[in-house]
């Protein structure tokens, strides 16, 4: 990583979390939209107003507790800014974790964290939107006005309402799971751990609880992915749309299939705080190998 990008990443502010912005209530879920820009006033009110309507649905589909949704609307610098800081925090973090990695791993490792950086460093939002941890350990989802808009997003609706609420999903991973299962570190969700197939299970799961939940408010056909919306959108390091669309697909098809074996979604929800139930790759088209293995 060159010298004056180690530099900067010394020195960049990192939130808190919501801080201050407005907060509602639906009497289960408090709601925070921070709108950290001069513009975008419609779509941190649309934000918020999907948001305190939706929560009480994902709660009920997914059964996970959502106590508090924190969603900040930023500029682009701003959102560059949280996300160098967030990866910076993740390769702090993961100086712990080092005695535990195999030398490949560890190449693989500093490789990751160069490319996150270098990416953040020169290019623009890359995300519409993106959950992370703030600095206090809660999760908050950051949303980039103008990716949305590059990923057709903005003058969709029932497009964005998909986003916002896949976000909310991974913020109530994250917080039944308190570092079991999640939040997953941005410099470790690609390298392989322990066999365990994380991010299609925290994706597939986001995606399978995102169709539900629209359904339920919305009504209608499912609308496509967003990732189909915009077929050239790619992630920071350069994965394809299509290869998110099978790894989302492989993590739907397990999940759908999980909670038929459990039977609830409640027997299911154990998956979020003991790492060994969650899948290995092998099970994901395995389902019921999986059942038999975690007991369920």
């Amino acid at each position: 990583m060159a010298r004056s990008l180690r530099a900067a990443l010394r020195h960049l502010p990192r939130s808190p979390g919501c801080g201050s912005g407005r907060l509602a209530d639906n009497g289960g879920t408090s709601v925070q939209v921070c709108n950290g820009t001069l513009r975008h006033r419609r779509l941190a009110r649309e934000t918020e107003q999907l948001l305190v309507r939706a929560a009480p649905v994902i709660e009920q589909v997914t059964g996970l507790d959502l106590p508090h949704l924190c969603f900040r609307i930023l500029s682009p610098r701003a959102w560059r800014a949280e996300m160098l800081a967030y990866v910076d925090q993740a390769r702090l973090q993961a100086a712990t974790m080092r005695p535990r990695l195999s030398p490949e791993q560890l190449v693989e490792h500093d490789r990751i964290r160069a490319d996150y950086a270098e990416d953040y460093a020169r290019k623009r939002a890359t995300y519409p939107a993106a959950t992370v941890t703030a600095e206090d350990g809660t999760p908050q989802t950051l949303i980039a006005p103008g990716a949305l808009h590059r990923a057709a997003l903005r003058n969709n609706p029932r497009a964005l309402y998909r986003v916002l609420i896949h976000e909310s999903v991974h913020q109530g991973q994250d917080t039944a799971s308190r570092g079991a299962v999640a939040p997953v570190s941005p410099l470790s969700r690609d390298l392989v751990v322990e066999g365990k197939a994380i991010r299609h299970l925290l994706e597939g799961h986001a995606e399978w609880a995102e169709r539900r939940v629209t359904q339920i408010l919305f009504g209608g056909q499912e609308t496509p992915r967003p990732s189909e919306h915009a077929p050239q959108a790619e992630n920071t390091r350069g994965t394809p749309a299509h290869d998110r669309q099978e790894l989302h697909a492989a993590g739907v098809q397990f999940v759908e299939a999980a909670v038929a074996a459990a039977g609830d979604v409640q027997r299911f929800n154990k998956i979020w705080r003991d790492r060994s139930c969650v899948p290995t790759v092998q099970e994901l088209s395995r389902p019921d190998a999986w059942s038999r293995r975690v007991g369920l």
